[in-house]
């Protein structure tokens, strides 16, 4: 009742704030150690030298560093999620592509099998046999006289000719 929907939701709501609250404490310390941003980049300089045989020559000095750029905190977090994400989709991803051939074999093998020569003889003598005795108990019901008693038993044939007519159906659809 109520009170085990009351324990679902209050056991939730704390399962969410204790999860959250270790998300926030997790890009909290990792924004503080590691929030910034940092760029290699080369700088190059030259400087023109005398033209020797009209080939200008150049001195150039390279030098590598790189820049830090302090990155916001919407930022941080988004770039978080999306690695929790990623994770998360590669190791539920593999486990997806083992259980999808795992499910089609299992439906393969429950499969519905056509009924053999034999299976359709069979039921299609049963089924003789059922609608003759229907039709015996439908001339036997015409013959009553009218009364609480012959609209109870045209009530059971009506169900026997639905329950028959299911059943042709799912067999019918197994021969297909």
């Amino acid at each position: 009742g109520i009170p085990g929907i009351c324990h679902q939701i209050c056991s939730g709501v704390i399962y969410s704030t204790i999860m959250i609250a270790a998300g926030v404490a997790l890009v909290a310390v990792l924004y503080t150690t590691v929030g910034v941003a940092q760029i290699d980049y080369a700088a190059y300089s030259a400087e023109l030298v005398p033209v020797t045989n009209a080939n200008p020559a150049y001195t150039d000095a390279t030098s590598y560093s790189f820049m830090e750029i302090k990155v916001s905190v919407i930022v941080y977090t988004i770039a978080i999620l999306a690695l929790v994400g990623w994770a998360m989709f590669t190791i539920f991803a593999g486990v997806g592509l083992i259980a999808l051939p795992m499910d089609l074999i299992a439906e393969f093998a429950k499969r519905i099998k056509r009924p053999t020569a034999q299976e359709i003889a069979v039921f299609e003598a049963d089924m003789k046999d059922r609608v003759r005795k229907l039709l015996d108990a439908a001339a036997q019901i015409d013959k009553m006289p009218t009364g609480r008693k012959k609209r109870g038993l045209k009530s059971l044939f009506e169900q026997g000719v639905y329950v028959l007519t299911e059943e042709e159906e799912q067999f019918n659809l197994k021969k297909r």
